[in-house]
């Protein structure tokens, strides 16, 4: 029963080819699970990437040179009266800073703009010089700013968007544009930083995240394969992270306010989910310093069942466990295999003493009042 936002050709700039695709898909698909249509994809490029070549040589733009968001207004007023009415718009699909300012001008001018839609990636491998605390490494990639930086540049634009009464989607989020880096986007610090990159959007109030992937990226969370009529899958680590934020945070929880002291590397977030039951996330983010952390909730709680996420070091991309369990190599079933491994931990003088070793998360889940 999932929902889809659905691409539509903007570049081409043709009120014809926007309708008769967005009527395609929605004849296929059925209008039960289609979340809305977007128009485009960061046409803030479109006056500086190539289209398409000529003579596999010469780039062919799909807007003049300057492009910006007031040349893209009346386009996008243009092409997107010819989708069809009764699904909402999304958009404007950009990456770009400038366009997050105007985005109340957007809104003002579309009504029909349901969900605003922006990306984002803490660092950068295109051009990116190796110097640059951008470049894709992965003491960079667990700076706190890497995992913070993205939704801290998204606050303003959300509070347009809730200003009018719309939600606001980072529909497009991964750890290193152009498809990511090897051995950082594909190590278990992929996973970490997806776990404290999350709850901050949560924090800064983001209505949804999509993490962005296609066949053959580098910061896949899985890739599937398919032989002898069989389908198989090879879970990557960056998916363990985004697997235990469902666990610390499920649905219908609400994102506690936390006070913590210690290193940079140390990450706490804390919810209460439905029944009142607390859950205490707690992030190493260190590659070779263990941590002891006392975590103090308010009240008088009980024990405390403790899950880990662990790896054998920072860069690993295989021996991932959430729990004690895994996918191991390859799975056909998507489940995780092995026996649960958590432990159960009480007070001590109103506090829950956790061990951290590097490069690893814990779960702290108390029983409820």
């Amino acid at each position: 029963d999932a929902r889809l936002i659905l691409g539509i050709n903007f570049e081409a700039d043709s009120r014809r080819i926007a309708s008769t695709e967005s009527r395609a898909l929605l004849g296929a698909i059925g209008p039960r699970y289609v979340a809305g249509f977007e128009l485009g994809n960061e046409p803030e490029a479109y006056s500086t990437l190539g289209w398409y070549y000529l003579h596999r040589t010469f780039p062919v733009l799909g807007r003049r040179p300057g492009y910006g968001l007031n040349a893209y207004l009346p386009d996008y007023a243009s092409v997107s009266a010819g989708l069809p009415a009764g699904v909402p718009l999304v958009g404007p699909a950009s990456g770009a800073p400038q366009w997050l300012v105007g985005l109340g001008r957007l809104l003002a001018a579309e009504p029909r703009i349901a969900v605003a839609t922006f990306h984002r990636y803490p660092l950068h491998r295109c051009d990116t010089p190796r110097t640059s605390i951008d470049y894709p490494t992965i003491p960079n990639l667990l700076r706190p700013a890497a995992s913070s930086g993205p939704a801290t540049s998204l606050a303003a634009a959300v509070a347009v968007a809730h200003a009018h009464h719309i939600r606001f989607r980072a529909d497009e989020l991964n750890s290193v544009s152009c498809g990511g880096a090897r051995r950082v986007s594909d190590t278990f610090a992929a996973a970490l930083w997806a776990l404290d990159t999350l709850f901050n959007m949560d924090r800064k109030q983001v209505d949804g995240v999509n993490v962005h992937t296609f066949q053959s990226a580098i910061y896949a969370p899985f890739a599937f394969t398919h032989h002898h009529g069989r389908w198989r899958a090879q879970v990557r680590p960056m998916y363990y992270g985004l697997l235990l934020f469902t666990r610390a945070a499920p649905p219908g929880s609400k994102l506690l306010p936390t006070l913590h002291r210690g290193p940079s590397s140390l990450r706490i977030w804390t919810t209460r989910g439905p029944g009142g039951r607390e859950r205490v996330l707690v992030i190493n983010d260190s590659p070779r310093r263990s941590l002891v952390v006392a975590v103090r909730l308010p009240g008088t709680p009980g024990a405390a069942a403790v899950a880990r996420l662990t790896a054998p070091s920072v860069s690993s991309k295989r021996g991932v466990t959430l729990a004690g369990q895994s996918f191991g190599d390859q799975t056909s079933t998507g489940i995780l295999s092995g026996t649960v491994r958590t432990t159960t931990i009480a007070p001590t003088q109103g506090r829950f003493v956790v061990s951290l070793p590097a490069a690893s998360a814990a779960l702290l889940s108390t029983a409820g009042p």
